[in-house]
């Protein structure tokens, strides 16, 4: 019976998703400069969302912000980030945004599995 149900599930679940159910961390960008408007078409609207300054930043899951803003340079205190997180099946994904010119456009993003805690 249970060998039955993982075969079943690996049938529906598309094979990028099977790897996030366990204990996977990629920080992989996949919408490199897309602005929010683009990712929300893509995926549709996150199921929670968060807004910081970097000054108050960063959790083990937000490290890939310290590449875009680094402490060296007192100004990136300043910077606004938005957090959108979406809840897949087997994982998370975050995605967080910077504005460039007035829009908001990703900065970097995580996906992980539901088994991991930051």
């Amino acid at each position: 019976m249970l060998v039955t149900a993982l075969i079943v599930t690996a049938l529906l679940v598309p094979s990028g998703y099977f790897g996030y159910m366990y204990n996977t961390v990629d920080h992989e960008n996949e919408y490199p400069e897309l602005s929010l408007e683009t990712v929300e078409d893509i995926k549709g609207k996150a199921d929670s969302k968060e807004e910081f300054k970097m000054s108050t930043c960063c959790s083990e899951d937000r490290v890939c912000l310290k590449e875009v803003y680094p402490d060296a340079d007192a100004k990136n205190k300043e910077v606004v980030i938005q957090e959108h997180t979406w809840d897949q099946w087997f994982y998370k994904e975050k995605v967080w945004f910077h504005k460039v010119e007035n829009e908001w456009q990703v900065a970097c993003m995580i996906k992980y599995g539901d088994s991991i805690e930051f």
